[in-house]
């Protein structure tokens, strides 16, 4: 028998595993889990790299956002200049001013500005693309059109 009557505790006994000291040294201290500091600390380090890659993530989508921007207007200043040429070749005026693209592009609106060239017979021919919602030009596309003046 133990010291507490009926209990043996060298072979775990009374309190078994759950028992905090061991009653063979009562200094000896037993652990089976985690203690509350490394359960927090562990915490601490999830909760920051958690934190990182959500940083990380908003960044990105803040980049995507910018780089679907930029190629949405680079492809309709494309656009824009191909019909400005195709109508100059049919001998058509060219559509300066401004305006704003037929649906799923309506959000993007289009500037055409003409200008005399460096040299006689040249026009520089600039398409500016932005956002309707905002001033800051996505994309702008110049050209230049040389038509000779007859002799």
């Amino acid at each position: 028998l133990g010291p507490l009557g009926n209990v043996d505790h060298s072979s775990g006994g009374f309190a078994g595993r759950w028992a905090l000291f061991s009653m063979k040294d009562p200094l000896e201290f037993r652990q089976d889990g985690f203690t509350l500091i490394e359960v927090l600390v562990s915490l601490v380090i999830l909760s920051t790299g958690i934190v990182l890659v959500l940083g990380s993530l908003e960044s990105l989508v803040a980049a995507l956002g910018e780089a679907q921007y930029t190629s949405r207007s680079t492809f309709l200043a494309t656009q824009r200049m191909a019909e400005l040429d195709f109508a100059r070749g049919q001998g058509l005026p060219l559509d300066q001013g401004r305006g704003i693209f037929p649906a799923p592009f309506d959000a993007y609106g289009w500037l055409v500005t003409e200008s005399e060239g460096s040299f006689e017979g040249a026009r520089n021919l600039l398409v500016e693309i932005q956002r309707t919602e905002s001033d800051r030009i996505g994309f702008a596309l110049g050209t230049v059109i040389y038509e000779p003046s007859p002799h």
